[in-house]
This record gives C-alpha cells, sequence and structure tokens, in this order.
C-alpha cells in the first residue's frame, strides 16, 4: 500500500492537539482519496461527506452499514484509549480487522471531530501483493476469525441487528463460497439471518441454511465450470 499525508495535515495536526487539551477522549477522522487502477484506467475517488453526527452512535452504525469508511488510515485515534479500553487488532483476522477495531472503540462515549479535506492518498495499485489487490484471498485462515470475534463483540449491543443485516449476508455467502465451515458450524453462525428475517440474501445462502450439502454441491459445480471455461 502506498499513502501519503497532505500537506495540510500540519494545520489539523495542531488543531488536534488544541483539542487533545480539552478533550480526554478523541478521535479525528478526515476525508480520503483512494486511487484505484481498473484495465489501465485510473480513477479518483474522493470521499468527503461529512458523518450526520460524530456520536460514537452514529459513526459506529455508520461503518457497519457503510456510509462511513470503516478504516483507521484515515482516522487519528488517541493512543491512551486503546489501553483503557484494552483495544487491540486481532492477530487471526486479515480482513475488517480495521472495523473491529473501529467497533471496540466505539462502543464506547469518544469525542469525535471530522476534516472534510482530504488528507490520505491511498493508491491500490502500488503493492499488487496487499490484500485489497488479492484475487485469490486466504478467507478461510480468517473467517473463523471474523466470524467470532464479531459476535462476541457486538451480539451483546443494540448494534448486532445492523450487523446481521448489512454485514453477515456476504460474510456468509464467503464462507460457503470457499467451504470455511461445515453444515452445523455454518448454521450455527449464521441463522441469524433467518432469525432476523434478513430480505437481502443470497439465494445460495439461504440454502445453505436449509440444506447445506445441496448449496455446497452448487457453488462447487459453479467453480469446476468456471475454472473450465478459462482454461
Amino acid at each position: 500500500m502506498c499513502c501519503r499525508l497532505m500537506p495540510t495535515i500540519g494545520w489539523s495536526l495542531i488543531c488536534w492537539n488544541g483539542c487533545m487539551r480539552k478533550q480526554s477522549q478523541m478521535m479525528l477522522i478526515w476525508s480520503s482519496v483512494i486511487l484505484r487502477s481498473i484495465c489501465l484506467i485510473r480513477s479518483l475517488n474522493i470521499s468527503n461527506a461529512p458523518p450526520q453526527s460524530l456520536s460514537s452512535d452514529v459513526i459506529l452504525r455508520g461503518i457497519i452499514n457503510g456510509s462511513v469508511k470503516g478504516v483507521v488510515w484515515n482516522k487519528l485515534i488517541r493512543r491512551s484509549l486503546f489501553a483503557q479500553y484494552n483495544v487491540v487488532f486481532p492477530s487471526n483476522i486479515i480482513w475488517l480487522e480495521d472495523v473491529y477495531v473501529n467497533a471496540q472503540l466505539l462502543l464506547h462515549p469518544l469525542k469525535i471531530s471530522y476534516v472534510s479535506q482530504p488528507l490520505y492518498h491511498y493508491d491500490r495499485t502500488a503493492n499488487p501483493q496487499s490484500i485489497t489487490m488479492d484475487r485469490h484471498p486466504k478467507w478461510n485462515k480468517t473467517a473463523n476469525g471474523i466470524v467470532k470475534h464479531f459476535r462476541e463483540l457486538l451480539e451483546p449491543t443494540a448494534y448486532w441487528p445492523l450487523w446481521v443485516e448489512k454485514e453477515l449476508p456476504w460474510i456468509a455467502y464467503l464462507c460457503l463460497y470457499y467451504h470455511s465451515f461445515n453444515a452445523d458450524k455454518y448454521n450455527s453462525e449464521f441463522h441469524y439471518l433467518i432469525d432476523f428475517h434478513v430480505k437481502d440474501v443470497n439465494r445460495l445462502v439461504a440454502l445453505a441454511l436449509k440444506n447445506y450439502g445441496c448449496a455446497n454441491f452448487i457453488i462447487r459445480a459453479r467453480r469446476l465450470v468456471s475454472r473450465m471455461l478459462h482454461h
């Protein structure tokens, strides 16, 4: 990953330092610039829409529903908060680890500020080996960690239904696609999709929750046909 801070970060950090003297719990979020490369054509995506509110509750809900970036590289977080709330990056998650860290923090009433000016450039093309550029992610190495950590963190909270609605469907599909779990484990982790009557669920995921063997057979057949067509 290649990134750099804009020159104006100096001004923002001065403001940040001033705020830090007044507030004990702070998180600063700034807009970001994402540079993507698709078929050798580069496009610039500038994200600068401010959150509707700067409360921890609204920011966390925004991260879960996708209206606020869940990454940590567009946030400046007071270091002491990690120790105060025992927040860590889990070693067995290589996807969604940023979201998990932000969720751990935002479950607490932080003082949050927002800078609308882009202060960060993220060039996805700079490192072909990065996780975001990996065409064949090592999903099975992180699947169990993802479902376990987020379930333990969010299920006891009011955010769990939103997580089930917005995030669990695609996680369930990838776990089915890569055959991450056996039938019993799959149903124990994703039965919430049925319990909460989530509408936006892939048909194969819905089938897997009723007949995992049948859904898994269809997925394997699709992958086999896809490989044959590409060779």
